[in-house]
């Protein structure tokens, strides 16, 4: 999922370069937005869709965003 400023993906920036960058707050909407898409599905319930939305407003870089959604599909 690395995100790079809203965007996928970087032709300069792997991923596994990417996961210690610092995240923007677009990066952290976006997972935010993932969240409640797959809440919505039924993927998550409420407990856990809070406890993973309060991560992703913590979240600092990018790596600590992409284990949030690691198991859910793009």
């Amino acid at each position: 999922m690395t995100m790079i400023n809203g965007a996928q993906g970087s032709s300069e920036l792997s991923a596994r370069d990417a996961v210690g960058l610092r995240a923007a707050d677009v990066d952290r909407e976006a997972v935010a937005e993932q969240l409640r898409v797959a809440a919505g599905e039924g993927r998550l319930g409420l407990a856990e869709l809070e406890e993973r939305l309060d991560r992703t407003y913590a979240a600092k870089t990018y790596g600590e965003l992409d284990v949030l959604v690691a198991d859910l599909p793009q």
